[in-house]
């Protein structure tokens, strides 16, 4: 996101380059989110909008999300993350943790794009563990604890 004399711009990059430069109606010193989308485990920006405007008024920026079909497999959820902007070059950023940023970058440092890792499904891996383990209680948990506790010490 490119704020630059009240004008707020998306600018779509991938790791090959700048793609497509976007301006958009919202005044930047106002709260603007930015929507999200993770689909097949990448992320995409799905619209922008201010804390005036509805989400389903917000602007589209990309016309394969106007209508994501969250019962679709690979479809998984939708995030936001929003603030105020200040000129200059605001990053989306990713965290470890799945949450994301908006954060303030020079105009002119670069920013490496990485390919999408590789994502794997653990339900099967989930439901072996589930399966081993049983219908454990609290309660037994914490007994077999203080057991353990009580024998080696």
């Amino acid at each position: 996101l490119n704020v630059d004399d009240g004008e707020l711009t998306v600018v779509i990059r991938t790791a090959e380059g700048e793609l497509q430069s976007l301006v958009s109606p919202f005044d930047p010193s106002r709260e603007i989110y930015v929507d999200y989308v993770v689909l097949d485990g990448r992320l995409w920006i799905r619209r922008l909008f201010d804390d005036a405007t509805a989400p389903d008024d917000g602007m589209i920026v990309d016309p394969r999300f106007v209508d994501v079909d969250w019962d679709s497999e690979g479809e998984s959820h939708g995030k936001a993350a929003y603030r105020s902007l200040t000129p200059g070059r605001w990053v989306v950023d990713v965290t470890g943790d799945g949450s994301l940023g908006l954060t303030l970058r020079d105009a002119d440092q670069t920013d490496d794009l990485s390919p999408p890792p590789p994502i794997r499904r653990y339900e099967t891996v989930d439901a072996m563990v589930d399966a081993k383990l049983g219908d454990i209680r609290l309660g037994e948990a914490l007994s077999a604890l203080m057991r353990q506790l009580d024998s080696s010490g």
